[in-house]
């Protein structure tokens, strides 16, 4: 099981996963990516607004690759690591 700790908007999470470090490295920085995207429409947004609108986007995008046919390894990867992030999540 491979560990690592991220900072998102000011909070530490531990994440653990069976990926290699490099993918966790690689979604986290994903995430921030999109905040970061969110954050430029809504400077004055509070963290949890941004968080919100960022996962409303991402679930967008996840439909969007499921209707255009590549859905399927996307919907299974997104499932996994909602599961990891839940378990991670509640584990700090």
């Amino acid at each position: 099981m491979n560990q690592l700790i991220i900072e998102i908007l000011g909070n530490r999470f531990t994440i653990q996963s069976q990926d290699d470090k490099e993918h966790l490295e690689s979604v986290a920085e994903y995430l921030r990516a999109q905040i970061e995207e969110v954050k430029s429409n809504y400077p004055t947004a509070d963290p949890v607004k941004l968080m919100i609108l960022t996962s409303l986007n991402i679930a967008d995008n996840l439909l969007k690759l499921q209707k255009s046919g590549s859905g399927d390894e996307v919907q299974q990867i997104t499932e996994r690591l909602i599961f990891e992030l839940d378990q991670n999540l509640f584990d700090n």
